[in-house]
């Protein structure tokens, strides 16, 4: 009975090891970063689609044959470092010289698609599509690396500019100078002066040009004595003869 038992477990545990060796004989090593997308027929990178041959609608990119699946592949625009496993039917890549926004692994009559966002320039074990009648990997075809041009960054709008207003020039008062007074040229003659009259005399003023100040008693004051002494002499003739007598006292 204990062997019986023994038997079946060892049946039960071979059949599990069996279906789980079968399943890593179909499934690749490893995994992508990305699941990828099934694309029936043979697509490219950029340009027109054509007949059974789709376009991903990129910038550009670059078809390395499995022939050139070498380990430091340089085309002089494109470089990238490849591990290409034949057995497991995969492909690792690693310091892409460009960004990679996508791979196309042909193989068979279709491909897949692995699509990155944002670009990567490493990932590991890509594959074909599966081959349904072994349940394998296709053989690869060729592979291609697809680029996309970065947007460019919007240019920041430019800061306004103030333009400072300008000051107002001060205003300059201009005080006038001074009009020279006139310089009269020649000689100023005086305007003459009449002479006085004293009781019917003209009296004649001395010319003033030439001549000296006089001290004292000027010729003014002589003529207006002597008038005045003649003037008296007249009243004192022409008065009455009594009025003018003294009285004898006896």
């Amino acid at each position: 009975m204990i062997l019986r038992r023994i038997g079946f477990s060892t049946l039960v545990v071979g059949t599990a090891l069996a279906v789980l060796a079968s399943l890593l004989l179909v499934l690749p090593a490893g995994a992508a970063s990305v699941d990828p997308l099934f694309v029936e027929g043979n697509p490219k990178c950029s340009g027109e689609a054509g007949p059974n041959q789709p376009s991903l609608g990129m910038d550009g990119g670059v078809s390395i044959d499995v022939l050139d699946l070498v380990a430091n592949f340089d085309d002089g625009s494109f470089s990238v470092d490849l591990v290409f496993d034949a057995e497991a039917g995969t492909l690792s890549f690693s310091d892409a010289s460009e960004p990679v926004s996508a791979v196309i692994m042909k193989g068979g009559p279709n491909a897949n698609v692995y699509l990155y966002n944002p670009a990567v320039t490493a990932d590991d074990d890509l594959v074909t599509p599966t081959n349904p009648n072994n349940d394998k990997a296709y053989g690869i075809s060729h592979v291609d690396f697809c680029f996309e041009e970065p947007s460019p960054s919007p240019s920041p709008s430019p800061s306004p500019t103030t333009t400072p207003s300008p000051s107002p020039s001060p205003t300059v008062t201009t005080t006038p100078s001074p009009s020279p007074s006139p310089v009269v040229e020649g000689t100023v003659e005086a305007s003459p002066t009449e002479s006085p009259t004293v009781l019917g005399v003209v009296l004649e003023q001395p010319e003033a040009a030439g001549e000296l100040p006089m001290t004292g008693l000027d010729g003014w004051t002589l003529l207006v004595g002597l008038a005045l002494m003649a003037a008296g002499g007249l009243l004192l003739a022409a008065a009455p003869g009594p009025a003018l007598g003294i009285a004898r006292r006896r």
